[in-house]
């Protein structure tokens, strides 16, 4: 797996700490065929709620590849197939780079204020970058 680059990776603190702030109960531990998965999100959870955070994401494909964007970097990772390439918008569990480390799951008050100011500001950086990462998606499927 390759090193995310700082853009891609402050994005996705950025889009974490929004998370915690607005919407925490997203980001815990689950279980699934007895196993308990850390301090994960859903797939399609996270859909939902980027499309809630800017009137610019119009449609589900799009915000799958603005998290596309993320999973490719490896900012964020699926969680029982690691191999797993494309984000998927069903209910399947991923986690954010920055809790696979036992990291404080809530950040500090300063860091959580700057990215909220810094929140438009990243998706606009990533719906930047998601049609690129939509078309790598829809060129590796078989």
């Amino acid at each position: 797996s390759q090193v995310p680059s700082e853009k891609i990776l402050h994005a996705g603190v950025v889009l974490r700490n929004v998370i915690l702030s607005r919407a925490s109960h997203m980001i815990r531990d689950r279980k699934y065929h007895l196993k308990t998965y850390r301090r994960c999100c859903v797939g399609a959870e996270l859909v939902d709620w980027l499309m809630q955070q800017s009137p610019s994401v119009h449609a589900r494909t799009q915000a799958v590849a603005m998290w596309q964007v993320l999973l490719e970097e490896g900012v964020l990772n699926h969680d029982i197939v690691d191999q797993e390439q494309n984000f998927q918008d069903k209910l399947l569990f991923y986690r954010f780079l920055e809790d696979e480390a036992e990291t404080p799951l809530f950040p500090l008050v300063d860091e959580l204020r700057e990215s909220e100011e810094e929140l438009q500001e990243t998706l606009i950086l990533l719906s930047q970058l998601g049609p690129d990462a939509l078309m790598r998606m829809i060129l590796r499927k078989p």
